[in-house]
C-alpha cells in the first residue's frame, strides 16, 4: 500500500517538463503514466474493499460470538433448574472457551477498525468517495440458527456511530418495506439485495 502512495507522490512531484523534453514521445509517455495512475486507483479501491470486508467479518464473528456466550449460559442456567449440574458445568465450560474466543475476536476486530480508520485516510488523500456499508439483518443466510446481525434499531444505532465518528456514507441492505422509513434516518444508500 505504501508503495502505491509512494508512487503517487513520486510522479506528482517530478518536474514534468524535463521529462517530456527528454522523450521521444511525449503524448504517449503522459498517456502511460494516466494509465498507470488509474491503475494504481484501482488497486487502492480494491485494497480499500477488502478491508472493509474484513472488518464487516471481524465484527460479525464478534456478535456470534457474544450469542453463542449467551446461549451457553442460559442453557447452563436451565439446566441448573432441571437439577442437571453436570450439564450445567459442562455448558460453563463452553462458556468460558468462548469468553476466550471472544476476547481474540475483540482484538481481531480492534485491528480491522484500525485498518479501516487508515484506509478512509488514504481515501480521503486521494479523493475518493468511501461508503461503508454493513448489514444489521443477514436475512440471506443459508442456516436459521445462523447469527443474521444486530436487528434493525441496535443496527441503526450502530451505524448511526460509524457515521458520525468517520464522516462516510452508509449503505445496507433492507428486507422489508417497513425497514425503509427508519433506515432511511441514518442510511445514504438503501439497497434491496436479489
Amino acid at each position: 500500500m505504501a508503495n502505491i502512495l509512494t508512487r503517487f507522490k513520486d510522479i506528482m512531484a517530478a518536474n514534468i517538463n524535463s521529462l517530456l523534453d527528454k522523450a521521444e514521445d511525449p503524448e504517449k509517455m503522459i498517456d502511460q503514466y494516466l494509465r498507470n495512475m488509474e491503475k494504481d486507483l484501482a488497486t487502492i479501491k480494491s485494497e480499500a474493499a477488502a478491508v472493509i470486508a474484513v472488518k464487516n467479518s471481524a465484527e460479525r464473528k464478534v456478535e456470534e460470538c457474544k450469542g453463542e456466550i449467551a446461549k451457553m449460559e442460559s442453557y447452563a442456567k436451565k439446566a441448573l433448574q432441571a437439577g442437571n449440574e453436570s450439564d450445567a458445568r459442562m455448558f460453563l465450560q463452553k462458556k468460558e472457551t468462548l469468553n476466550s474466543k471472544l476476547a481474540d475476536l475483540e482484538k481481531e476486530r480492534e485491528t480491522a477498525v484500525v485498518n479501516a480508520e487508515k484506509m478512509k485516510e488514504i481515501t480521503d488523500k486521494l479523493n475518493i468517495q468511501y461508503i461503508f456499508k454493513a448489514s444489521f439483518d443477514k436475512a440471506n443466510r443459508s442456516s436459521i440458527s445462523s447469527f443474521r446481525g444486530p436487528g434493525l434499531e441496535k443496527g441503526l444505532e450502530i451505524l448511526s456511530r460509524v457515521k458520525e465518528k468517520y464522516g462516510v456514507a452508509l449503505a445496507t441492505d433492507i428486507h422489508e418495506p417497513w425497514h425503509c422509513k427508519e433506515a432511511a434516518k441514518v442510511i445514504d444508500i438503501l439497497q434491496i439485495p436479489a
